[in-house]
């Protein structure tokens, strides 16, 4: 792989309910979330290791693995319950401290941050 090429890349998708398994058929779980999962492991096919950055939906983890070199981190948006999308602008403050103190906490450092 070029040195160029990045080696671990944050992909930020809040808009939907992004896990290693998507229950499909549920609000904002679709086409965005599979063609987000899809890229990321497609990615990590070529190499890099990929963090797919989404809010935290009921009791599920806040790390879960989805395949060889990617994992979903799911950070406090808002509660524990569903919000839609469209409802989402007041809470992307708590989202960003949760998610940013993470990143410091844990040393992480991206080549690429990519969102939708």
């Amino acid at each position: 792989m070029p040195d160029q090429f990045p080696k671990r890349i944050m992909m930020i998708s809040t808009h939907g309910h992004v896990s290693a398994s998507p229950e499909f058929g549920r609000a904002d779980t679709g086409g965005q979330v599979v063609y987000v999962l899809e890229v990321a492991k497609q990615l990590a096919r070529a190499g890099c290791q990929v963090d797919i950055l989404t809010r935290r939906i009921g009791g599920r983890p806040q790390i879960e693995p989805v395949a060889a070199g990617v994992r979903v981190l799911a950070f406090r948006c808002g509660g524990e319950k569903f919000i839609p999308k469209e409802a989402l602008c007041d809470h992307i403050p708590e989202w960003v401290d949760s998610a940013a103190s993470f990143i410091r906490r844990e040393r992480l450092r991206y080549d690429v941050i990519n969102s939708h």
